[in-house]
């Protein structure tokens, strides 16, 4: 555990009777600072491979989690610090779409399209990832226009940047007139490229906020009359907000409240508004509502003088239950770290530091561990304390010798697979002649195609000689294979001839009846094994049930790979 210390604003005093003549440093407030000094700290342990406990691994982005007690201008600088480090992270768990800087700049988009006169949002929209005109080249655009609007500008500029800003805004805005807004904002994000260039500026966090903005512009344009401008007008008076699931690991650091990080783990985690306390308007809110005895009771008091002694009671009982859930917000916060845990946070400048951390975390877990925390300092100056004594820490080795304890890992070789022989169950005990694809070694040879539309020539012969006088089928077979196989004509001797004999045979006159055209006779087909019918005894087979005969198929060991003999007999 490790206590960095908490950060206080401080009162920068200003002369106001000289203008500057010179650009003033910009003042960092407490919450950027200690954004600052957080991605900084999870920056070095990831660069210098710093050992993660004792995992015997280095630390990587995933490994962090910083915790906060409510999204506010530090949760928003954590994000920015990070992205500003180059570390991975989700970002926001939790998102407000309408209020969302990215829709913020397509809205702009609307507005300026819709009526160029908006010079502040063009100036706006030209600064945006859409365009990313620069300060400089926004300063020679605007400066010195006189009573020119800052659209008639842009199209006059000759700019490089102004241009290429000038020739889309003039495109968008000529298909405007036949566009709804799901259509034209899909045009922007997809077809313009617009999404790439917030991803480069923002992050992919944006994807699931303009998911909801596309779902939006879809749901408006079930309306009456949708357009563009209703739309704008609409996301401007809503507030959408979406809640971000984020996953255990694999997106970077992550930045979450307290209460959003419940059935969370991760190795690390970093408490960064551990001086935050219970404001005054949680505890002393002016409105009380009571659902139970002495209630129904809406009690208003504003102040603490304005309470009764009745009322006094159910205040203080409000308070402590506030109070004690601050207090279990903690025990959370804590139990999420699974190796190392650090807290820290800011200070005011209008209050004194005891004054601002009696009765925080931050105070509670120093009290808890004053006589066991340890000092780290850097050139003389207190940079933290930390619990128990810290080691000297540990590296990955990255780019160095590996250490002579660490022996390679040799593997022993994977055997290879048992094979497993295939039985078919219709076949067990059974000999197997070797597969074949075809029937037989000579028809293998044969071309597939060929075999392919040989057999579809003797089906159709199959199916329309039984329609033919006998005695006239050996002169329509050959003519009727001129279309049927024109490919082949010398297969057409063997195929009218195989078709032939198939028709002549006594045994197929059951199920090909000339009257009733090629198809089979049958009226029913039986899958249920013999021995289910009350046969005991005979062999396993399948009863095909024809118009005038019963026929019994087994499959003993077949006289031909492939072939099984089919019996036939009459109950």
């Amino acid at each position: 555990m490790t206590l960095w210390p908490p950060v206080q604003d401080v009162k920068y005093e200003r002369t106001t009777t000289e203008w500057p003549q010179a650009p003033v440093e910009a003042e960092q407030s407490a919450q950027r600072q200690v954004a600052t000094r957080i991605a900084t700290e999870i920056k070095n342990w990831i660069d210098n491979g710093r050992m993660l406990g004792d995992r015997d691994r280095a630390v990587v982005a995933d490994d962090v989690l910083i915790l906060v007690q409510k999204r506010g201008a530090l949760f928003q600088e954590i994000i920015r610090a990070l992205r500003n480090a180059d570390l991975p992270t989700p970002g926001a768990d939790r998102l407000t779409v309408t209020g969302h800087i990215a829709v913020l700049d397509l809205l702009a988009l609307i507005d300026v399209l819709l009526n160029p006169a908006e010079d502040l949002q063009l100036a706006a929209l030209l600064r945006s990832p859409l365009f990313d005109v620069s300060e400089d080249d926004l300063f020679a655009l605007a400066h010195g226009r006189e009573r020119q609007s800052l659209w008639e500008a842009l199209f006059a500029s000759s700019i490089p940047s102004a241009e290429i800003a000038a020739e889309a805004l003039g495109r968008w805005r000529g298909a405007l007139s036949r566009e709804r807004p799901f259509e034209f904002l899909t045009h922007v994000l997809y077809t313009e490229g617009g999404l790439k260039r917030f991803h480069a500026r923002l992050g992919t966090e944006v994807d699931e906020v303009l998911s909801e903005l596309l779902e939006l512009a879809l749901a408006h344009e079930q309306n009456e009359q949708p357009s563009l401008q209703g739309f704008a007008a609409e996301m401007r008076r809503r507030t959408v907000t979406i809640k971000r699931e984020l996953a255990e690991s694999g997106g970077g650091v992550r930045v979450m409240t307290v209460h959003g990080a419940k059935g969370l783990e991760a190795p690390i985690v970093i408490l960064a508004d551990a001086t935050t306390k219970p404001s005054v308007q949680m505890t002393g809110k002016p409105v009380y509502l009571l659902n139970e005895a002495p209630g129904p009771m809406l009690i208003h008091a504003s102040a603490k003088d304005q309470h009764t002694v009745e009322t006094v009671t159910i205040k203080d009982e409000a308070d402590a239950t506030l109070l004690e859930e601050y207090w279990r917000r903690l025990y959370v916060a804590m139990t999420r770290a699974e190796d190392e845990l650090y807290l820290t946070g800011t200070l005011s400048a209008s209050k004194t530091v005891d004054k601002q951390l009696d009765g925080s975390w931050y105070q509670a877990v120093e009290q808890a561990l004053e006589a066991d925390l340890h000092p780290v300092t850097d050139d003389g100056m207190l940079v933290a304390r930390v619990f128990p004594r810290l080691e000297p820490a540990r590296r990955s080795g990255r780019g160095s010798v590996p250490s002579s304890s660490h022996q390679p890992l040799i593997l022993a070789p994977v055997p290879p697979p048992p094979v497993l022989p295939i039985v078919s169950p219709s076949r067990v005990g059974v000999e197997a002649a070797p597969f074949r694809l075809l029937q037989s070694v000579a028809e293998e040879v044969r071309d597939a195609e060929a075999a392919r539309k040989e057999g579809l020539a003797l089906h159709a012969l199959l199916q329309h000689l039984g329609r033919v006088e006998r005695p006239q089928w050996r002169q329509v077979a050959p003519r009727a294979l001129e279309t049927l196989l024109p490919e082949f004509p010398e297969l057409h001797q063997r195929v009218t001839a195989k078709a032939i004999a198939i028709l002549d045979r006594l045994d197929f006159q059951y199920i090909l009846d000339p009257t009733a055209g090629p198809k089979c006779r049958f009226c029913s087909i039986s899958c249920a094994m013999v021995s289910r019918c009350g046969f005991p005894g005979v062999s396993t087979g399948w009863w095909l049930t024809t118009a005038r005969s019963w026929w019994w198929i087994t499959n003993p060991t077949p006289r031909r790979p492939g072939r099984s003999p089919m019996c036939r007999g009459t109950i």
